[in-house]
């Protein structure tokens, strides 16, 4: 077409060709290039953020009346969400927040025995960082990725995370559905490029509690995990026929454009 539009260009500066051609070709041409843009710009962000988070997620597992305190982040590794059993809860008193530009947030995802566990266990107060140890050899020996026997005390290897909705105090943390008493699940992070700074966060609430997480998974906080997930593919949807209808009436006022011009100089 832009070829078409150029010969005819070069007609009508020959005298060959009539104006009318060239402005209905160049409108055309206008027309057909803000659609190839329009739909690559809008495609591009809509699939990035609906359509392929819920085919990744799509993807992956999904576990049920998982207990924090009896599982590793091994053992979940294809986890796309995560159901949670009863005793469940965020530890708030241990969130811990990284700021660099954004702020990344993190809390502890654990159950009651987590806490039965660590009071009753002296050497988790004496020798915080011997328990850290002996719990990271443990999951990297063969034959234990799928161990379904509890970490030590305090290995904490799920965790609820969000991106500015924290400060740096223990306890400000106010992310995904963290007000929702009936939340119990999570939904698996997807974004890489937000992975490490959420491992800094996870490495600085290690320093500042005493406490490990060998090999951590990031969760956003939910109630209904599967309903999410499935308002992704809605929202894909919805955006897709927002974006048509909107380039049809911006397609339409171009046309009635050129017919007026047209109009009014022949």
């Amino acid at each position: 077409m832009g070829y078409s539009t150029y010969q005819s260009y070069k007609r009508y500066k020959q005298g060959t060709g009539s104006y009318e051609e060239f402005v209905v070709k160049l409108t055309v041409f206008v027309m057909l290039f803000l659609a190839l843009i329009f739909a690559i710009a809008f495609g591009t962000i809509n699939n990035k953020k609906h359509t392929a988070p819920y085919k990744h997620l799509g993807s992956l597992n999904s576990y049920v009346s998982v207990n924090p305190s009896q599982m590793r982040g091994q053992q979940l590794m294809d986890a796309g969400t995560v159901l949670f059993g009863p005793g469940t809860f965020l530890n708030f008193a241990r969130s811990m927040a990284f700021k660099v530009g954004h702020t990344y947030c993190v809390v502890p995802i654990q159950n009651a025995d987590n806490i039965i566990s660590s009071l009753g266990s002296s050497s988790q107060v004496g020798n915080a960082s011997g328990i850290g140890n002996s719990s990271y050899a443990a999951s990297s020996s063969p034959g234990n990725n799928t161990n379904q026997t509890a970490p030590a005390p305090w290995s904490l290897d799920f965790w609820a995370v969000g991106v500015d909705c924290c400060s740096s105090t223990p306890g400000s943390f106010r992310c995904g559905e963290y007000w929702n008493p009936l939340a119990k699940s999570g939904i698996r992070l997807l974004d890489d490029a937000k992975r490490p700074y959420f491992r800094l966060a996870v490495q600085a609430a290690e320093s500042a509690f005493n406490v490990r997480a060998v090999h951590p998974l990031f969760f956003t906080w939910v109630q209904d995990p599967y309903g999410t997930i499935a308002s992704k593919k809605n929202a894909a949807l919805q955006n897709f026929m927002f974006g048509f209808v909107v380039f049809f009436v911006m397609e339409f006022f171009i046309f009635l454009a050129l017919v007026l011009y047209l109009m009014k100089h022949i």
